[in-house]
């Protein structure tokens, strides 16, 4: 079985290994020394091993994530000698297929965009290009989302960032419900197992658009068409595509 190793063992690493180890990966994993207290968590949580540096990781990995700042991606690729057995799997945000492949002069280079909840259920890795070694990698448990570009694989990122805003309109839920007496925990729940239930729906009417789903609970009359009306007119809706659209407009720049 092949070495997979990490090059930046931070939380992007430590949510995407336990994806790994979840969905059945029982390789050998081996993590860089940089960030040695959630190396070290993610080593004992997860049976890695952490090496002396860079270049150790690379002389023992055949798959090498590459899960630095932006920042520093340059100069960690350039720290290490690479060989033709790479593949270079890359979660740095911006840096494209090609400065990768011209930085550290191999060909097999895949980026991956992993979100944080995958730690917790639902795995699932965005990536281009399709490489049948890193789908076989990370298996059936985690699967790889194969799309057809890299401006997809980019904008994949603004999904990333879109999921987590969904915490912050749960807590608009919960703390209206707050205010008007209910406990805070119980309101939680309530929260959540409604968000949750839309998700659900959603997989058990796999041939449904999501307007079709809406419309068909949001009949004229009732009061959920009543709230959806009063959110869109308001401006709920247009506000989302500006957070979105500011998002991609950063990643561009």
């Amino acid at each position: 079985m092949k070495t997979f190793g990490v090059i930046g063992a931070g939380h992007l690493a430590s949510y995407t290994i336990a994806a790994m180890r979840a969905g059945g990966f029982i390789g050998d994993i081996v993590l860089s020394p940089r960030g040695a207290a959630r190396a070290a968590t993610i080593a004992s949580d997860h049976n890695c091993q952490v090496v002396q540096s860079n270049q150790a990781v690379v002389e023992l990995a055949d798959f090498v994530l590459l899960a630095v700042r932006p920042v520093d991606w340059l100069d960690a690729v350039e720290s290490v000698e690479w060989q033709a057995r790479h593949i270079l799997l890359s979660a740095v945000s911006g840096v494209t297929i090609k400065e990768l492949q011209t930085a550290a002069g191999v060909n097999n280079v895949v980026r991956i965009m992993p979100s944080s909840f995958i730690e917790f259920g639902n795995p699932f890795i965005p990536a281009f290009p399709h490489n049948d070694s890193v789908t076989e990698l990370f298996g059936a448990g985690c699967p790889i989302v194969s799309l057809d570009s890299e401006q997809q694989l980019d904008e994949s990122m603004i999904m990333s960032c879109a999921y987590a805003w969904q915490f912050g309109l749960m807590q608009q839920m919960q703390d209206w419900f707050v205010a008007r007496g209910w406990d805070s925990t119980t309101a939680r729940d309530m929260v959540m197992r409604h968000w949750r239930g839309a998700v659900d729906t959603t997989i058990g009417c796999p041939q449904a658009g999501f307007s079709e789903l809406l419309d068909d609970i949001a009949t004229p009359g009732t009061y959920t068409r009543l709230g959806f009306d009063a959110l869109r007119e308001e401006g709920g809706l247009d506000a989302l595509r500006v957070g979105l659209a500011q998002v991609s407009k950063q990643l561009q720049s």
